[in-house]
């Protein structure tokens, strides 16, 4: 159920990096990584979920780990983003920096033991609930 060491080490050089939005305010277009990588060291910002995913999507990609981005009531004001990264069994899971999750989550179940059943289960219970 756990992600994979490779991945997790990518995620946690995100620990420490809140989710704002205030970097839209003066930001006027979408950040480039390595305008947002200067903009966290010099001034401790990092930016939206948008922001941070494309930052993390680019981090992954980096990292040789297959990732793409989703999204949710895109062009609204509820948009939402995340990422998708694969492990080297095809597991997906969901990395969304933006709701502050703590680590990657499952979210398919290849191997349909009982117990990893119902961690799905609950895991799409959870994915629901953000719609």
């Amino acid at each position: 159920m756990n992600a994979p060491d490779y991945l997790l080490n990518v995620w946690k050089r995100f620990d420490g990096f809140p989710m704002e939005t205030l970097t839209k305010v003066w930001a006027k277009k979408q950040r480039s990584v390595s305008q947002m990588r200067e903009d966290q060291i010099h001034y401790g910002i990092t930016g939206n979920c948008f922001d941070l995913s494309i930052w993390l999507l680019n981090e992954f990609k980096e990292e040789g780990i297959k990732a793409y981005p989703i999204g949710h009531h895109l062009h609204s004001k509820h948009a939402h983003a995340a990422i998708i990264a694969e492990d080297e069994r095809g597991r997906r899971f969901l990395c969304d920096l933006g709701d502050q999750w703590l680590k990657p989550i499952l979210i398919d179940v290849k191997d349909h033991t009982p117990m990893k059943s119902w961690a799905a289960f609950f895991q799409l219970l959870i994915l629901e609930s953000l719609k």
